[in-house]
């Protein structure tokens, strides 16, 4: 899996996609990976594809709720960039949102949908 810092193939994307995927790049490799040694730490994850109208808007939520949300981990994860590996079986379409490993929406929730829930599951 990729994290945000890591999408590097933006060619195919539309326009706005490639903008967001871009300035996602942008984001601390260092704070990602601290964030990532607290297991305790609520996980996003949010799977997007370069081939994806709708998924610039995710990885900007994706972007907004790392930012609100320091203590969760936020992963954006390209399954164009999975190097043949599968997605995880709850992954059936794109942009698709995992907490914690499970399904909170199949498609860009309301921001303070998303918001609320990594709030609950921060506690």
């Amino acid at each position: 899996m990729r994290l945000v810092s890591d999408i590097t193939d933006t060619s195919r994307c539309c326009g706005y996609a490639k903008d967001a995927m871009l300035d996602a790049r942008s984001h601390s490799q260092t704070t990602t990976a601290d964030r990532l040694q607290r297991k305790e730490a609520p996980r996003l994850e949010v799977y997007v594809s370069t081939m994806c109208p709708n998924c610039g808007e995710a990885v900007r939520l994706a972007e907004e709720a790392a930012a609100r949300y320091p203590d969760a981990v936020v992963r954006v994860i390209d399954l164009d960039q999975l190097d043949g590996r599968p997605p995880p079986d709850p992954v059936v379409a794109v942009p698709t949102y995992l907490l914690n490993g499970r399904v909170v929406s199949l498609g860009n929730p309301y921001p303070e949908e998303l918001f609320a829930r990594l709030h609950e599951a921060i506690g």
